[in-house]
């Protein structure tokens, strides 16, 4: 589940594009020749920042104004011009990218004849550098379109400039794109005008044209090859680069927010499972795929045909053991069964089930298979008897005492008594979410689940009681940096063929009865200048008193320059501790630590508390501090918070109102006020009385499972967007399923009747489909995970992925200014599963890497790529000349995970072989890159330049293992909700787990488990080896199991086919009764 958070952006100028320091210019065609970077001038968007060259939008409410550098001092030409809007548009065309052009390291003229524009002015100034850049004012008093060109000697430098008093935002609405166009002089809609959508691939074409409605809105079709949106009204000009940035062949700047306007589709969505997920080779797998369209969680039943291919290994190394296109049923389904080859090797197989032709999670056309769900094929042996722990609370406070029961169980159903067992509890430490928005997580699942590690608190062996029980008590202590912590509770027994049996169960210790957290995202500030932080004190149990003193203790950390280590300069950490402060939070939890950091670099605050019990309350933040613009991040710095979101509850149900207040301190402007999620679902103009408006909106079906509420307005100079997620609740489609047997105990092959219930939110009958099938509980023993949740796989609630874009934004480049051969994290080499390396940006999900086993184990495991990541940053790390990774990337040093920035020369890194790979030099380079991660399965490392690293990432999908005595895909619901199934057992005494997957219509879902015991009055359990030679003395167990109510008496003895049985002769024996 997504957390919810609060977005707010302001948007002024050009926008706020991160980028590298990199910059760049329009190409004209591919093969004319381009300036190199030492033979141009450089018109920059602001003082500070990397945005260079290309196109500039700005209002006219704002003071024109550019920025101009170059590659060494010196003086220069201004000219600037008047551009026709034919001519203008032109100058956008980009030719067909060409794989032999290297674009990233030309700059090529803008096709533009000046002779044939009118020169508005032109003047002199003197220039310093690309650093030292020259404040150049435009004579710009009237809307219209501009060419700007600087001169000096052989160097030039161009930029297009649209100035404007209309501006207009573009989001996905569907198979459209909805436009809304507004003066910003008034912050109202524009009441007519036109809009036209160009492709500029070799030459300008026109897609279509739409018009301006009274309330300011347009729209024209999604498509991918629509280059930018044309606005004409009143008079004046303004564009939206619409799929431009990602078009042209040049590197540009655009918000990592948007990207490209794709085609308009509804996603494939399954879920699929098998009757287990833990096979021996030649046995048969039943498997049933549930399959909907999905159009932003709007579903519906899909029709045709759907391919299942179920295989092992990847690339080269794949085998298919089946693959089938089947019908796709009424209900929305396909499922079947196969035969595992008897030959077919150990280890993972996976199953997808593809229909349609548009990938489920992109909506691009999918170039690979993709794993719906997957089991394992092992040779194995089932245990005799389950151990479970139970917990008597599973959050505790650190001073309470953690109480569990471990319970013994015959899979038939008998205690297991006189059993000896061994638990131990040990400390892993949990993620101590710093923001308040992310403290629901905390309270989640992911605790549940794993192992954490960490020092072992407690171990001991014990014998179970007559009821097959044993009780413990620990103290929960704190951890030693008063984290949170996940006290890991493992149990272990073996059987009598020395199977392992293992159960875990986890408990949550937080440490203290209160817990601190950021409510403000800011993390950044000029120095000397005062950053406000705000905190929220929550209580962890009740009546607890949230007005609380904390210490905050200071810490300062900047690198400085000490000379040159190669080709890059070295860097020297240098640390201090500045004088402590105090913060009381309010009755509320409120509270507010102000902050003037003296000096750049980075600050690590402390907040040091105490609850009732003396426990002490950590908080730890790093916020950083520079004398340059661009480092950093402040919601709402600039105009502030010029629009503000809130409604009177944080969740609804469909059909309630919500009651949605909209504020800005910009009086009588309006608000475009849109529900979105994967794109715009509906929209209302709402305008402002003063400083306020109030809209009461109904919550629709179309909501679940939340819906972002998206508040967009203009400034005079800015586009400002907040945004606010509410959750709809989606209980109306849940199934609740109900397995009744008509006993709960049976003897091997009697016949079972199970009665299958639906009920709605209401208790009413749900008419639909349920997968029955029952599994032997003794392979839960050998793989300990859960079944995951059909319902949270359709109605989990979904991101905010709404694509948007608009006028202010401009098109920026990113050329590479840097000398060749400069540091960027594309290229970084990883170790493939063949011995080969590739480069990290080039690696694709499927395929396999080489990685250790573990921390203790040097051999090299095969690990599958299950997820591949690319994000901006400002700066990253050169260490040893050649490995390039962000401060906070975890690597394997000295023996521990570590952040890479906390890496000292000195430190001790892993190599392939587990050779030590000392840290000879540490460089910092403060540069704004694109950089890339995996998501390895498994393992969750991998080799990175040669060294261990990790993937950062933990978790997974979890999934129930069984073994099979019932398989029914297809039960049918009757109108009443009941449907009967009957099913003869097999021979096993055990303990069967009966599960029901449910689904009706398009949308409900649900699903339940019901276990049954098997068991014989009688039950004889021998241990003999499975090897004896000749002459070999053996002593054999034999349990005698009475499971009547009443004492019976046994007529006892051994015989041996082939030797002698030692004290065999018939003898009585009575047993009383279990």
């Amino acid at each position: 589940m997504p957390y919810k958070k609060i977005a707010l952006w302001s948007l002024a100028g050009v926008g706020i594009f991160c980028c590298a320091v990199l910059f760049g210019k329009l190409p004209l065609t591919a093969q004319e020749e381009g300036m190199t970077k030492k033979d141009f001038l450089a018109f920059f968007a602001d003082e500070k920042g990397y945005e260079f060259g290309g196109v500039i939008s700005r209002t006219l409410g704002e003071e024109q104004v550019v920025w101009l550098g170059g590659p060494e001092a010196g003086r220069a030409k201004i000219d600037l011009y008047s551009v026709p809007e034919d001519k203008f548009v032109s100058a956008l065309v980009y030719p067909e990218k060409e794989e032999q052009n290297d674009y990233s390291s030309k700059l090529l003229p803008f096709p533009i004849k000046k002779e044939s524009l009118k020169l508005v002015t032109s003047f002199e100034e003197d220039i310093h550098s690309a650093v030292t850049r020259t404040r150049i004012s435009l004579p710009i008093k009237k809307a219209g379109l501009f060419y700007l060109e600087a001169t000096m000697g052989n160097k030039k430098g161009e930029m297009l400039l649209v100035a404007s008093n209309i501006v207009a935002q573009a989001k996905e609405e569907g198979s459209k794109l909805v436009i809304w166009t507004v003066d910003s002089r008034t912050g109202k809609h524009v009441t007519s005008g036109e809009i036209t959508a160009y492709q500029l691939l070799e030459k300008k074409k026109e897609l279509e044209k739409a018009s301006i409605d009274g309330q300011g809105i347009a729209r024209i079709t999604r498509s991918e090859e629509g280059d930018i949106a044309w606005i004409r009204s009143g008079g004046e000009v303004a564009f939206i680069p619409l799929n431009y940035p990602s078009h042209v062949p040049q590197p540009v700047t655009y918000g990592w927010w948007g990207g490209k306007f794709h085609p308009y589709a509804s996603l494939a969505k399954s879920y699929s499972f098998t009757d287990r997920m833990l096979y021996q080779p030649g046995d048969t797998v039943y498997f049933k795929s549930i399959l909907r369209q999905d159009d932003d969680a709007a579903y519906s039943l899909p029709g045709g045909m759907a391919k299942v291919k179920v295989w092992t290994g990847w690339g080269e190394e794949e085998t298919v053991i089946f693959e089938k296109t089947m019908t796709i049923t009424s209900a929305g389904a396909v499922d079947g069964n196969f035969l595992i080859p008897k030959d077919a090797g150990t280890g993972d197989y996976s199953y997808s089930v593809d229909f349609g032709n548009l990938d489920r999670n992109t909506g691009w056309y999918s170039y690979g298979p993709s794993v719906d769900t997957s089991f394992v094929v092992e040779h194995y042996r089932k245990p005799e008897f389950g151990l479970d722990v139970e917990a008597k609370n599973d959050l505790l406070i650190v001073g309470d005492t953690v109480e569990f029961e471990i319970q013994g169980t015959y899979f038939s159903g008998e205690s297991l008594n006189g059993k000896e067992v061994r638990y131990t509890v040990s400390a892993g430490t949990y993620d101590d979410y710093a923001y308040l928005t992310e403290r629901e997580d905390l309270f989640g699942d992911s605790y549940r689940y794993g192992w954490w590690g960490g020092p072992v608190v407690t171990e001991k062996s014990v014998v179970l009681d007559a009821e097959g029980k044993y009780r413990v008590t620990v103290p929960a202590q704190a951890h030693q940096s008063f984290l949170p912590q996940v006290y890991h509770i493992q149990v272990r027994s073996q059987d009598s063929e020395q199977n392992e049996v293992y159960e875990s169960r986890n408990i949550l210790i937080l440490p203290g009865d209160y817990s601190l957290y950021r409510k403000d995202f800011n993390y950044g500030n000029r120095v000397e200048e005062e950053m406000e932080l705000l905190f929220q004190v929550r209580q962890n149990r009740d009546n607890v008193s949230l007005a609380r003193q904390f210490e905050v203790k200071i810490h300062h950390e900047r690198w400085v320059e000490d000379g040159y280590s190669g080709k890059y300069p070295h860097y020297r950490k240098v640390e201090k501790d500045l004088a402590s402060g105090s913060m009381q939070t309010n009755e509320e939890g409120e509270g507010t630590f102000r902050f003037t950091p003296p000096e750049e670099g980075s600050y690590l605050l402390t907040f040091l508390g105490k609850d009732d019990r003396g426990n002490t309350i950590k908080r730890e933040i790093w916020v950083w501090a520079s004398d340059r613009d661009g480092w950093f991040y402040q919601p709402g710095e600039g105009e502030q918070n010029l629009v503000s979101v809130k409604t009177d509850k944080e969740s609804y149900v469909p059909g309630e109102n919500m009651e949605i207040t909209l504020t800005s301190p910009l009086r009588d402007r309006e608000v475009w006020l849109s529900f979105e999620r994967s794109g715009v679902r509906r929209f209302q103009i709402v305008k402002l009385e003063g400083n306020t408006a109030t809209v009461s909106v109904p919550a629709q079906e179309g909501d679940m499972p939340n819906i972002f509420l998206v508040a967009t307005m203009f400034s005079d100079t800015s586009v400002i967007t907040n945004t606010l997620e509410v959750s709809i609740s989606t209980e109306a489609k849940r199934i609740h399923v109900e397995l009744h047997p008509d006993k709960e105990r049976y003897q091997p092959g009697e016949t079972v009747s199970l009665e299958v219930l639906g009920k709605d939110s209401q208790g009413k009958p749900v008419s639909g489909e349920v997968a029955v099938w029952a599994i032997d509980k003794a392979l839960f023993e050998l793989m300990d995970q859960a079944p995951e949740d059909v319902f949270e796989t359709f109605w989990s609630e979904r991101y905010h992925d709404t694509t948007s874009a608009h006028s202010l934004e401009g098109v920026l480049f990113t050329l590479n200014l840097a000398e060749s051969g400069g540091c960027f994290l594309a290229g970084t080499p990883i170790l493939m599963s063949d011995g080969t390396r590739k480069a990290i940006q080039d690696i694709r999900i499927g395929e396999k890497v080489l990685t250790r086993k573990d921390p203790n184990d040097a051999s090299l495991k095969e690990a599958v790529v299950t997820g591949t990541h690319t994000v901006a940053v400002d700066g990253y790390l050169v260490i040893n000349d050649n490995l390039r990774v962000t401060p906070e990337h975890k690597m394997f040093v000295n023996g521990a995970w570590t952040a890479a920035g906390s890496i000292q020369v000195g430190d001790v890194l892993v190599g392939i072989q587990g050779e030590e790979v000392t840290v000879t030099n540490i460089a910092f380079v403060r540069e704004k890159v694109l950089v890339y991660n995996l998501t390895i399965d498994t393992y969750h490392t991998y080799f990175a330049g040669d060294v261990w690293v990790h993937n950062n990432k933990g978790g997974g999908v979890r999934s129930a293992f069984k073994d099979t005595a019932y398989w029914n895909p297809r039960v049918r619901l009757g109108d009443n909700g009941k449907a009967r199934v009957t099913f003869r057992l097999p021979d096993n005494t055990t303990t069967w787990v009966i599960s029901g997957i449910a689904t009706a219509g398009a949308t409900q879902f649900g699903q339940a488990r019901q276990e049954i015991s098997v068991s014989k009055n009688v039950l004889v359990n021998e241990a003999l080896p499975e090897l004896m030679r000749l002459g070999d003395e053996v002593k054999i167990n034999v349990q005698v199991r009475n499971n009547t109510s009443e004492k019976l008496d046994f007529a006892v003895r051994g015989t041996f086919s082939n030797g002698t049985v030692t004290d065999g002769a018939e003898r009585m024996v009575t047993l009383e009764p279990r």
